[in-house]
């Protein structure tokens, strides 16, 4: 019996639901519980389910419309070590479930992430998309499994753009406790994944498969009418938790994927500055949003991104000074006539003289969290 609590979310969704109950059938007599979260379907979707589905650890529930919302009501539901979500039309096998439970027990993480099989909503195969995952996959050169290294999973949150660091729910395994205390956020339309990833990328244990155990339905379009609201969102939470980051934690603040992430978010912001115009239905946003919140959104990235290539200016230099200092704190400790040691003074010359330079730049500069680097780094 595999330790996982399925949470199936439905909503309308007979087109894709026999398919889909088909696949879970298959194995849903392997694990802990099933909890079916219906959120007030009017095409049979709940009826269907509870004939399809039976057995005294499947449970049904009702609950009001919205994505995350009814993710996080199955998972406070959730009464097994790990939460699977089962999303409707994206199936997984018994074999890779239980592929997953293994992984996040041997390397005791609280994600599992996996590559997902691309599909159409018939079951087709597509052609890969490149997601972060993917890209992880690539860079790490390795096969199996493994553990992300904590700088690289923030890296890459903080930096994926509109895509997500989980890639597709259905792909991946989550530890109950973890998610219970962490559940999705619910302010960022169809991307609270994303703002998920984003929110606990440092606080969140990741793991990596190879194996593509899960398959992820590419559906049409969706309504874009609230696009660049949050996408806005996201773009200020990934500036956000990146700032955040590195004034609370030293070991990010010196780690080698400083500077390619605030790159990384210059680029983000870029192409939503590029996208907006092209992207933007004008006809449809501004009468849900309106002309002026609108122009609110497009001159807040306009003020992050200037922000941020600010900072990305300084923060080579702030790296390169703090690795003077801990080379001077190295020589120090190693004698205590330090000072007789030529490689002690070149060290120290060094940061002096790149620290004279960069105390002249906080007349520039008017970010109070900018300027609170500027002293974390100086003063290393």
């Amino acid at each position: 019996m595999l330790p996982v609590t399925v949470i199936v979310p439905a909503l309308n969704s007979m087109k894709l639901l026999p398919r889909h109950l088909d696949a879970l059938q298959k194995w849903s007599n392997t694990v802990q519980e099933i909890v079916f979260v219906d959120s007030n379907s009017t095409d049979g979707t709940l009826e269907y389910a509870k004939a399809r589905l039976q057995g005294s650890h499947v449970r049904f529930y009702t609950h009001p419309p919205g994505l995350y919302q009814s993710w996080n009501f199955g998972i406070c539901e959730a009464g097994a070590d790990y939460i699977y979500l089962s999303t409707v039309g994206d199936v997984i096998s018994g074999e890779g479930l239980a592929h997953l439970v293994q992984t996040a027990a041997r390397l005791q993480s609280d994600v599992v992430l996996s590559p997902p099989q691309f599909v159409d909503e018939q079951g087709g195969k597509l052609p890969d998309q490149n997601w972060p995952i993917h890209e992880m996959i690539r860079h790490a050169g390795k096969t199996g499994t493994w553990k992300l290294d904590r700088a690289e999973a923030w890296a890459t949150a903080i930096q994926s753009g509109i895509y997500s660091i989980l890639g597709s729910s259905a792909s991946n395994l989550y530890r109950t406790p973890f998610l219970k205390e962490n559940p999705f956020p619910t302010d960022y339309g169809h991307a609270g994944d994303t703002a998920w990833g984003i929110q606990n990328s440092c606080k969140a244990q990741f793991a990596v498969t190879d194996s593509r155990v899960a398959e992820f339905v590419v559906h049409p379009p969706a309504n874009l009418k609230n696009f660049p609201e949050f996408q806005f969102k996201v773009f200020g939470l990934a500036c956000r938790t990146f700032k955040q980051a590195l004034l609370d934690d030293s070991t990010l603040r010196m780690a080698d994927e400083v500077v390619p992430t605030c790159a990384g978010l210059i680029r983000f912001g870029d192409s939503l500055l590029a996208d907006f115009e092209r992207v933007v239905d004008r006809a449809t946003v501004e009468p849900v949003i309106g002309p002026a919140l609108l122009e609110l959104i497009r001159r807040g990235l306009e003020e992050m991104v200037r922000e941020l290539k600010e900072l990305n200016s300084l923060l080579a230099s702030l790296r390169q000074c703090a690795h003077y200092q801990e080379n001077l704190k190295a020589w120090r400790k190693r004698s205590k006539v330090w000072m007789l040691y030529p490689g002690a003074w070149k060290a120290r010359s060094q940061r002096n003289r790149l620290r004279h330079a960069l105390l002249q730049q906080p007349t520039k500069i008017e970010d109070p969290e900018i300027l609170n680097l500027l002293e974390l780094y100086i003063h290393a």
